[in-house]
Formats: C-alpha cells, structure tokens, sequence
C-alpha cells in the first residue's frame, strides 16, 4: 500500500509542475486573469482597486469588459485610484441593471480622447443620471434597446415630460419607442425646436411609420435642412405626407434629385398650408 501511495504522491507533484496553480486559475476563473492584470499593471496599488474587481465581479458586469478597461487605463498611464474612480459608476449602472458595456464604452472613450479620470467621471455619473430619469419614464419593464434610446434623447437634450408624452402614444409595438427616440433624438441634434420635433415624431407614430424603422424619416429631414428649408416647413410637409397615408420615399425621391421642390406634386408644395402664402418655393423661411 505504501508504494502506491508514494507514486500517487508523485504524480500529483509532477501535475502540479506541469499545471502551476495560477495558470489553472486563471484559465477557469476568466476574473482571476482581470486581478493578475491588474497586479501586472500597478504592482502593489493594484491594491486601491482590490475592492471595487471583487464588486464589479458581484454585480455581475463580463469580466472582459473590466479586462478591457483596465488595460487601456494602463496603457494611458491612469493610475489605480484612477481606475477606481472609473469604475465606480459602472458598478452602480449594473446594479440598477442598466447595460455596463454602454457605460464602459463612455470610459473608453474618454481614455481615448485623454481625458483625465475626475473629468470621465463627472460624465459617467451624468449618464447614469440620465439612465435613471430613463427608467423613471419607461418603468422597470422596459428592454435595453428601448432604455438605450430613451437616454440617447435625453442626453441630447429633449426634455423629461416630451419623452413621457412619446412613451404614452403607443406601446402596441415594442419597437415604436426605440425608432420614436432615436428619430427625436436625431431631430433634436439636427436643430429641430422640441416642440416640432414631438409634433413629427408623433405622426411618425400615430401613422405607423415609426413602427419599423427611424433612418429614412430623419434624411428625409436632414436633406431638406441642408436645402434650406426650415423645421417648421419639413415639420408641416412630412406631417402632412403622413396623415394622407402616401409614402414619405416621394419626398425622399425628390430631395435626393435635389427638384420638385415647391411644385405641384411636391409635399413642400401646393397640399402644405405653411407654404401656399409664399408661392410653393420653400425658401427662406425662418425657424431653421
């Protein structure tokens, strides 16, 4: 018995030679590589960020979204309490169940651009902010594509009770939210005063156009900006395209061909009220 267990004893030794215990660790525990990269990258301060690795872990966020992290901080020479500082915020936006990667993503940014951490840090605690204010608005059953762009338009400035005011329209379609916001959103940075905006995005709705899809109702109104025209004439055009049920791809047809602009079959024409005092030209109009 004895000899056997003296081989036994000797081949566990040699296993362990072969398989040193941290590799073993770190190719079962992906968060056990995230710590040694953290101990490569900051030696004995790695310590400073010891606790917030075991609480990014806790809550839940993909460790090769912190490995990422962590290894472009390094490589911008952020400090450990920098990383800290940064993850902080990301750590709250998982526990509220907002998507970290979003969040993560902003960090990255900002390490790219070189921003330093304080100022990263202001903007993912504004961000989270506006996650919240989101999910206020949304409820705690809202899908991440539909939080995703609720915040986008709230962070390009549309106010809380116009995002409420789209909310409440129509939930029969769970992607009319996302398309609404993302096209409200778009409008907004276009320069399209809210109150427009709203009006647009809420025949987009009620027409069922926003059901589907965002990208076609916004350049169509990004082209007749850049023309020239004002948001209160696109507004009035396209709304009226929309309630009489024809396709908003005749507008997008004429402006693309840069003609038909003002004349009789246009929707920037004869059938749009804001435009038959001046003649069906369209042109220099104010409020753009």
């Amino acid at each position: 018995m004895k000899p056997f267990l003296s081989l036994l004893l000797r081949l566990c030794l040699a296993l362990l030679m072969l398989f040193p215990a941290g590799s073993y660790a770190r190719a079962s525990d992906p968060w056990a590589s995230v710590k040694q990269t953290a101990l490569s990258a900051y030696g004995p301060n790695a310590q400073e960020i010891h606790q917030e690795l075991r609480s990014a872990e806790n809550a839940g966020i993909p460790p090769e979204q912190v490995m990422n992290l962590l290894s472009r901080a390094s490589g911008a020479a952020l400090t450990a309490d920098d990383v800290a500082r940064l993850l902080h915020p990301i750590i709250r936006a998982k526990k509220e169940n907002f998507p970290s990667e979003s969040f993560v993503d902003k960090a990255l940014e900002g390490i790219a651009k070189g921003a330093p951490a304080p100022l990263i840090e202001s903007v993912l605690d504004r961000k989270l902010a506006t996650y919240g204010s989101a999910a206020e608005i949304l409820g705690k059953t809202a899908d991440r594509k539909t939080l995703e762009a609720t915040a986008l338009s709230l962070e390009r400035g549309v106010r809380p009770e116009i995002m409420k005011e789209i909310a409440s329209l129509d939930s029969r379609s769970p992607g009319t939210m996302v398309h609404a916001s993302q096209a409200l959103a778009d409008l907004t940075e276009l320069g399209f005063p809210q109150e427009l905006g709203v009006k647009l995005v809420t025949a987009g709705i009620q027409s069922g156009y926003l059901r589907s899809e965002s990208g076609s109702f916004v350049e169509i109104a990004a082209r007749a900006h850049k023309l020239g025209y004002s948001a209160a004439e696109i507004t009035g055009a396209m709304e009226s395209q929309l309630k009489r049920g024809r396709p908003l791809s005749d507008l997008l047809t004429e402006i693309r061909g840069k003609a038909g602009f003002g004349g009789p079959r246009s929707g920037f024409g004869a059938s749009d009220s804001s435009l038959r005092g001046r003649g069906g030209q369209g042109r220099g109009g104010q409020g753009r």
